[in-house]
C-alpha cells in the first residue's frame, strides 16, 4: 500500500498556517503536526506524532463515538464543532480523506480554536434550528428577545421586537422576581394554559450573557408521560434506568420476562451486578460507556434470576438529571442469535477441518469470480500456494487462456439471468498449473444463497491417471474385439487350410506322376507357410489365459523380431545358440514381452540404430537380453519405469513395462535393466531352463500308413467341402463314414446306428458350429446316450480348448489344419488300443 509523503517544503509552507493541521496514516496514527497544532492542544510535538488523533486531542484510549473520521469515511470531507474539556475550548474540526488510485492513503485533519464571539453566533443559530419541541426564546443581559422558535412565535402571535421578555409574557413594567436566579423553573397561566416556566443560562462568551427561556405545557408534559409509561411497559425490548453504581430505578415489562423476574417482586432492591454472569464484564462496560457517553449493540453474557445463562445486546446512554448521571439501558435478547452463530462457527470449523484433509481440491468464490477459499488439495493440484490465488480469478488462473472470454461470458450470463444450468453436475473439463501445462479435471459446481449474496462451490479431482486407464480400458477392449477378430479369421483360415492340406495329401496318395507330386508338394510348403500365420493369429487372440508351453527362443524370437521390424530402419542382429534350453511359456506372453521390447526400442530410435538380441544357457537359466543403441534412461528414474503409469512420454499410458514385468514373473522368471545417457538400454529376462530330453529318432511313414482299415466313423461339421473331404480320405482307406452338418444331425444318427445294432466305433466332433449345436453340446448329449463313446475334437480356435479337454472326455484333438497323416495316425491309435483308449487324466465317462 502507499504511504503518506510530506517534503521539507510542505512541512514549513504548512507551519505557516494559523490552524491546527496533522496528517494521519490510514489507521487515525499522527505522522505530521504543525506548530498551531501544538499551542492549540498546550502540547510538545514529541508528545504528538506517533500516537492516535484521540489520544492527543480528547485524551482517550478508544475511538469515541462522535469521532469525526468515522463520518468521513462515509461521506468524504467533514467539518463539526465539539467543545472539548481537557482543554476547556470549543473546537472548528475538518477531515479530509486522502486518496490515490481510489485507495485510502492518510487523513488532512484541522483544528481551530473558536473564539467567543464566533461562539456566541454559532449557538444563537443553532438554537434558530429548532432543537427544542417546547416554545423558546434568548434573551440578553437587557432582556430583550433577541431569538425564537416557530413554536413560540405560534403561542405569543405578536411582534417581540424590542421588547422585553416580561412585557411580552407577563405585561409588567420589570423583571421578574425570580430573573435574578441563573436558574429556576415555575408554574405560569398563559392564555388560560399552566405551562412551567424555564430558564437558564446559556455556556457563551464571558464578555456577554445569554439566558435561555422556555415552556412546557403541563397538560401535554401529563399525557406525554403517560405516553412515555405506557410505550416504558409495553416496549418489546427490556429497558433498564439505572446509575453507575449498579442501582436500578425502573425496568419495564419485557426486560421482568427476559431476566425471568417474578411479577411483584421489587427489583429495586437488585443491583445490576446481580444479572450479570460475570460481573467484572460491567466495570468493562461501564468503563467504555464513560468512554464514548453511549455504546450500541454491545453483548454482554448475563444471567436471570433463576440463574439461566442468556446473551443480550445493550444500547446504553449517559443521561444527566439534576447532577445526577443515570444509565438508559436497552436489553435485546440475543441468545438464540449466538446459538446459531456458535453452530455457524461449529459448521465451519466442521467444514474447514473436512475440506481441509478432502483428496478433492475444493474451492470457494465470491459472485464477481474471486476465490475466496481453497483447500491443500487444490495447491497439489495446480501447484499454487494458496496466498497466491486468493482474490484471483477463478476463470482466468485455473482455466487455459482459449477458454477465458467463454467461461467468463457464460458466468456473467448465469449471474444475470439468475439460472445456474451447470449447478449440481460433474463436467470434465480443461485446467492449467501453475507451470502452464494443461490437464483434465472433473469439476462438481454449485451454489449457496448466504443472505443477500451468492457464493459459488467447485470440488475438483484431477482425472490424469483415470483418463490414462480409461484410454488403456478403451485400447484394451479394442485388443480384445482383435482378438475375437483374429480368433474367427483363424477359425475360418484353418478351415480353408484343412480343405487345401487335405485335398493335396489325396492327390499325392493317387497322383502316379513325380513332376506332379513335385508341384502338390510344393502347394503343401505353401500350406504350412500359411499355417504358420494363422499360429500367430491365434496365439494373439488367446488374450490373458496363460497356456504355458515349451517354446525354443531362437525359431520364435526370429521370426516375432523380424515381423515386428518389418518398414523399420532399425538393423536386428539375433544371436541365439541352436542348442539353447527351452523355456516354458505361455507363447502369447512371450509375444507380448519381446513386441513390447522392441516398441521401446523403436520410439527409441525414431531414426534407426542397431537391435541386439542375444541368449545364453547358465546355471540352468536361460538368459536373454534385449539391448538397444538409444539415447538411453536417466538413472533418477531408472527405478521407476517398471511402476504402473509411470511414463516420460505424452501419449504413454505408463503400463507397457508394468506389462512386461508381470508376465515375466508369471513365468517364474526375473527382469532387470541396465542403462546410462548415450550407453543405450539393455533389458535382461531370466528364464528358469527346461532340462532337455533324448528324441528318439523319428521312423519315416508314408503319408498312406494305417494299420486300421476297418470301422465305423461319423464326422461332425459345419462346413460341407470338410465333411465330404473326409469322409472321402476315411472311405479310400476302407473306412464306413457317415456325416453330420451338426449336433443335432450327429445324435440323431448315432441313436438309429445304435438302434439298429451298427453303432459307431468313433466320431470326429468339430467344436463350433454357426448356428447349430457344436462339439459341446454333442459330447455331452453322446454319453448320456452311450458312456462308451469315443470322440475326437476337431478345432481351428477356441481360447479355451485346455479346459474343454479337462471337462470332456475327448481322446485327441485335431487342430486345423491338419494333414492325413496326424489323421490316420490318431485314428490307428484309438482303434488299435486293446483297453479302453483312455488319455492321461481321464475315463471314457469323462471323470478324472
Amino acid at each position: 500500500m502507499e504511504k503518506l509523503h510530506i517534503s521539507q517544503f510542505e512541512t514549513e509552507l504548512i507551519d505557516l498556517l494559523p490552524d491546527g493541521l496533522m496528517l494521519l496514516d490510514p489507521q487515525g496514527k499522527i505522522v505530521y503536526a504543525n506548530e498551531a497544532l501544538t499551542k492549540i492542544l498546550y502540547k510538545p510535538r514529541n508528545e504528538i506524532i506517533g500516537k492516535r488523533c484521540y489520544e492527543v486531542v480528547h485524551e482517550v484510549k478508544t475511538v469515541p463515538a462522535f469521532c469525526i473520521r468515522t463520518r468521513a469515511r462515509g461521506e468524504g470531507s467533514v467539518c463539526m464543532h465539539i467543545f472539548e474539556p481537557s482543554i476547556q475550548s470549543w473546537l472548528w474540526c475538518y477531515v479530509y480523506p486522502i486518496k490515490k488510485d481510489g485507495q485510502l492513503i492518510g487523513w488532512l485533519h484541522v483544528i481551530r480554536s473558536i473564539k467567543f464571539k464566533e461562539l456566541d453566533a454559532i449557538i444563537l443559530e443553532k438554537l434558530g434550528e429548532d432543537i427544542f419541541p417546547w416554545p423558546f426564546y434568548v434573551v440578553d443581559k437587557n432582556h430583550e428577545v433577541i431569538i425564537a422558535n416557530k413554536e413560540f412565535n405560534n403561542l405569543i402571535k405578536k411582534d417581540f421586537s424590542q421588547k422585553k421578555c416580561y412585557q411580552i409574557l407577563f405585561e409588567r413594567n420589570k423583571p421578574c422576581d425570580f430573573c435574578s436566579e441563573l436558574k429556576s423553573s415555575v408554574e405560569i397561566t398563559l392564555k388560560n394554559r399552566r405551562y412551567l416556566f424555564y430558564q437558564s443560562v446559556l455556556p457563551v462568551s464571558s464578555t456577554e450573557s445569554y439566558k435561555l427561556h422556555f415552556l412546557i405545557d403541563i397538560e401535554k408534559q401529563k399525557l406525554a408521560e403517560e405516553r412515555f409509561k405506557r410505550l416504558f411497559q409495553e416496549s418489546p425490548v427490556g429497558i433498564a434506568i439505572s446509575d453507575l453504581e449498579g442501582r436500578i430505578y425502573r425496568v419495564n415489562q419485557a426486560f421482568k420476562k427476559l431476566f425471568q423476574v417474578p411479577e411483584n417482586f421489587d427489583v429495586t432492591r437488585l443491583k445490576a451486578y446481580d444479572f450479570y454472569a460475570n460481573p467484572e464484564d460491567r466495570k468493562e462496560f461501564i468503563k467504555t460507556l464513560k468512554q464514548r457517553g453511549e455504546v450500541q449493540k454491545y453483548e454482554l453474557k448475563q444471567k436471570t434470576l433463576t440463574n439461566k445463562t442468556i446473551w443480550v445486546e445493550i444500547t446504553s446512554r449517559l443521561i444527566k438529571e439534576g447532577g445526577n448521571t443515570y444509565l438508559w439501558n436497552v436489553f435485546q435478547d440475543i441468545t438464540d442469535f449466538k446459538n446459531v452463530y456458535q453452530s455457524l462457527l461449529e459448521s465451519e470449523f466442521l467444514f474447514r477441518s473436512l475440506a481441509e484433509k478432502a483428496p478433492l481440491g475444493v474451492i470457494l468464490m465470491d459472485e464477481t469470480g474471486k476465490i475466496t477459499y481453497l483447500n491443500p488439495a487444490v495447491e497439489k493440484i495446480f501447484g499454487y500456494q494458496a496466498e497466491e490465488l486468493y482474490g484471483k480469478d477463478l476463470h482466468l488462473t485455473l482455466a487455459p487462456e482459449k477458454y477465458h472470454s467463454l467461461y467468463r461470458e457464460c458466468f456473467e450470463r448465469a449471474l444475470k439471468t439468475g439460472k445456474f444450468r451447470l449447478a449440481g453436475k460433474r463436467l470434465e473439463v480443461e485446467a492449467k498449473r501453475k507451470d502452464g501445462s494443461v490437464f483434465p479435471v472433473e469439476i462438481y459446481f454449485n451454489f449457496l444463497k448466504l443472505s443477500d449474496n451468492i457464493v459459488f462451490l467447485g470440488l475438483i479431482q484431477d482425472i490424469t491417471e483415470r483418463k490414462k486407464l480409461e484410454e488403456e480400458r478403451i485400447n484394451l477392449e479394442k485388443h480384445r474385439a482383435l482378438e475375437m477378430l483374429a480368433g474367427g479369421i483363424a477359425h475360418d483360415f484353418n478351415n480353408f487350410l484343412a480343405s487345401i492340406m487335405l485335398n493335396v495329401d489325396l492327390a499325392l496318395q493317387v497322383a502316379s506322376d513325380e513332376k506332379l507330386k513335385s508341384i502338390l508338394k510344393r502347394c503343401l510348403n505353401v500350406v504350412e507357410q500359411a499355417q504358420r500365420l494363422s499360429q500367430r493369429l491365434l496365439m494373439f487372440s488367446k488374450g490373458d489365459i496363460p497356456v504355458p508351453e515349451e517354446v525354443s527362443l531362437k525359431n520364435f524370437i526370429t521370426e516375432l523380431v523380424k515381423f515386428l521390424l518389418q518398414g523399420s530402419g532399425i538393423r536386428a542382429v539375433v544371436e541365439i545358440p541352436d542348442d539353447i534350453p527351452t523355456v516354458k511359456i505361455d507363447p502369447g506372453h512371450l509375444s507380448q514381452i519381446i513386441q513390447n521390447l522392441i516398441i521401446n526400442a523403436k520410439e527409441a530410435m525414431p531414426n534407426g540404430g542397431n537391435l541386439f538380441i542375444q541368449a545364453e544357457h547358465e546355471n540352468g537359466k536361460v538368459i536373454l537380453v534385449v539391448r538397444d543403441t538409444g539415447p538411453g534412461i536417466p538413472e533418477a528414474i531408472l527405478d521407476q519405469i517398471f511402476e504402473p503409469g509411470f511414463t516420460t512420454k505424452e501419449t504413454g499410458t505408463g503400463l507397457g513395462l508394468a506389462i512386461v514385468k508381470s508376465l515375466v514373473e508369471k513365468a517364474q522368471g526375473q527382469l532387470k535393466v541396465k542403462s546410462a545417457p548415450g550407453m543405450g538400454t539393455s533389458f535382461i529376462l531370466i528364464f528358469p531352463a527346461m532340462e532337455k530330453t533324448k528324441e528318439k529318432p523319428k521312423k519315416q511313414e508314408e503319408v498312406n500308413s494305417c494299420e486300421v482299415t476297418t470301422g465305423k466313423i461319423l464326422v461332425m461339421d459345419d462346413e460341407k467341402y470338410l465333411r465330404d473331404l473326409l469322409k472321402e480320405a476315411l472311405s479310400i482307406k476302407g473306412f464306413l463314414v457317415e456325416t453330420a452338418e451338426n449336433g443335432q444331425e450327429a445324435l440323431a444318427k448315432y441313436q438309429k446306428a445304435m438302434e439298429e445294432g451298427k453303432p459307431f466305433d468313433l466320431v470326429i466332433l468339430d467344436l463350433t458350429v454357426p448356428g447349430g449345436k457344436g462339439g459341446v453340446w454333442t459330447i455331452e448329449k453322446l454319453r448320456q446316450l452311450d458312456p462308451g463313446v469315443k470322440a475326437i475334437l476337431s478345432t481351428g480356435y477356441t481360447k479355451d480348448t485346455e479346459k474343454i479337454l479337462e471337462k470332456y472326455p475327448f481322446l485327441e484333438i485335431l487342430t486345423k489344419p491338419y494333414n492325413l497323416k496326424k489323421l490316420y495316425e490318431i485314428i490307428n491309435k484309438i482303434f488299435k488300443s486293446k483297453m479302453p483308449y483312455l488319455r492321461d487324466g481321464f475315463s471314457l465317462a469323462g471323470s478324472p
